[in-house]
């Protein structure tokens, strides 16, 4: 697959949103993504088997921005007669690759942000045991200090 099927495969499979928009930024997106590949030296073959099937990163997309899966469906059947459908079947070891690295990008993220979470949830539980402890001072400072300067003058009297 080249770089303008990978494109146009896409921009078939998300036309069923009738997004304009969405269509051209993905359009885009990618072909930036693969130029920028291509820049770092990788081929165009390798990029595209790393991607996969474009109708599967289509179905990501849509499913990331609410769309319904009769959308990806309709998609799917649309694509089934033309190369899209000659793909979907072919197997190159990659394909449910794409899906699953799409899928893995929010679960890292997922996964940040629940360390996030944590780690602020242990500051405040730290910060109010501080607070707690500095308020119960200060609140029996008052009656300590002269109890311990009672009790040091008791002690240097009892030594001599």
């Amino acid at each position: 697959m080249t770089k303008q099927e990978f494109v146009d495969g896409l921009a078939t499979a998300l036309n069923v949103t009738g997004n304009a928009g969405l269509i051209n930024e993905n359009r885009q997106f990618y072909r930036e993504y693969i130029d920028g590949e291509i820049a770092k030296g990788r081929t165009e073959a390798e990029v595209m088997e790393e991607l996969g099937d474009p109708r599967l990163i289509a179905k990501s997309i849509m499913d990331a921005g609410g769309y319904s899966d009769d959308l990806y469906e309709a998609s799917a059947a649309s694509a089934g007669n033309g190369t899209g459908g000659a793909n979907a079947g072919s197997g190159n070891g990659n394909s449910g690759g794409a899906g699953q690295q799409t899928q893995d990008t929010p679960n890292k993220v997922a996964k940040v942000l629940k360390t996030i979470i944590i780690i602020l949830v242990v500051i405040g539980i730290l910060y109010l045991i501080i607070k707690a402890s500095v308020g119960i001072l200060t609140f029996l400072a008052p009656v300590l200090i002269p109890i311990l300067i009672i009790w040091l003058i008791v002690s240097l009297l009892r030594r001599r």
